[in-house]
């Protein structure tokens, strides 16, 4: 509320943004929904003055009222923030969604055709398909565990060390920058099971996701968490189709991008340790089972997230808007 009312009365509007809106002349203004008001009045008073059409891109769930919070004032900041929502949308000539559960609800709230528009990669050659496993397999998860999801990590961890009882069969690796506590620490390094390998720099993801066997996504659980990100679509997702590695997500079916895989039949889905044992049993001792679900992966990233495809989209949206 604080830097709302900074916002509110901070003389922003001043000689050097209109200098600078003089000198750019937009004809378009592409407008991503953050969590936050002071944005939306931007967007409308650069939107006044320089006439542009506006493309708005939702990518969290700034407008519905699915979310959890016991505090009247996130509520009262909800509400607030609904209206300003619904303000630039009626401006908006050009309508994004990240993923098809906000697509159906931002669809039905707004009444405009929603398009989704997701992070993309190169998928136009034939995926790098592993020919040799690492023994033991090697399971990675690469980004933040915060939002409780390091819980859903530790449900797979507890899952290897079931499966690891007889022989060392897999073992999962956590890289993240996110702060771990004493309680995460304890949950996720397991020996022989499960190891946290900290942050690493940007540069040597890519490497990390190629060399691994499996990938993992999870999502949290708790009805807080779970009501965040329902809309919502990891970027490394892709990352993970565009590599040609099996997929394991972890998480509640109804949010966004497990439900992506899940309805696309690319991963290893799973919301309980039992469900998430009886399935992995069941291909990871099968290199060819493991492969077949990395070329589905491969196949679903071709269909939904090319990059070709998307920048075709992009670029006649854009066209033809600017020629109504």
């Amino acid at each position: 509320f604080f830097r709302e009312l900074i916002w509110s009365f901070g003389k922003w509007r001043n000689a050097r943004l209109e200098a600078f809106l003089k000198e750019v002349s937009p004809d378009f203004i592409f407008f991503p929904d953050f969590p936050c008001i002071y944005a939306h009045k931007i967007l409308k008073y650069i939107w006044q003055k320089t006439n542009a059409k506006v493309a708005i891109f939702h990518a969290d769930d700034c407008y519905t009222l699915k979310q959890f919070s016991l505090s009247p004032l996130y509520w009262i900041y909800r509400f607030w923030q609904r209206k300003w929502v619904r303000s630039s949308v009626k401006i908006a000539d050009l309508h994004y969604v990240i993923s098809d559960v906000q697509k159906i609800d931002y669809d039905r709230a707004f009444k405009v055709n929603n398009k989704i528009l997701t992070k993309f990669a190169d998928f136009s050659v034939e995926p790098e398909l592993k020919n040799k496993f690492n023994k033991p397999l090697e399971f990675v998860y690469t980004g933040n565990i915060e939002l409780n999801r390091w819980k859903s990590l530790a449900e797979i961890a507890e899952t290897l060390k079931k499966i690891n009882q007889k022989s060392i069969t897999a073992q999962l690796k956590i890289y993240t920058g996110s702060h771990v506590t004493d309680k995460m620490r304890c949950a996720l390094n397991i020996e022989n099971c499960s190891f946290i390998m900290g942050k690493v720099p940007a540069e040597q993801i890519e490497k990390i996701q190629k060399n691994a066997d499996v990938l993992v996504h999870v999502e949290s659980t708790d009805i807080k968490s779970r009501y965040l990100v329902r809309q919502s679509f990891s970027t490394k997702i892709v990352d993970y189709l565009k590599r040609g590695r099996m997929i394991v997500a972890v998480g509640p079916k109804d949010v966004a991008s497990i439900k992506h895989l899940l309805d696309n039949k690319c991963a290893v889905v799973a919301d309980s340790t039992e469900e998430l044992f009886d399935k992995l049993t069941a291909v990871i001792f099968s290199p060819n089972k493991m492969n077949y679900l990395a070329e589905r992966a491969y196949e679903c990233g071709r269909r939904y997230h090319n990059k070709e495809d998307m920048l075709k989209m992009l670029y006649n949206d854009f066209h033809n808007s600017s020629n109504r």
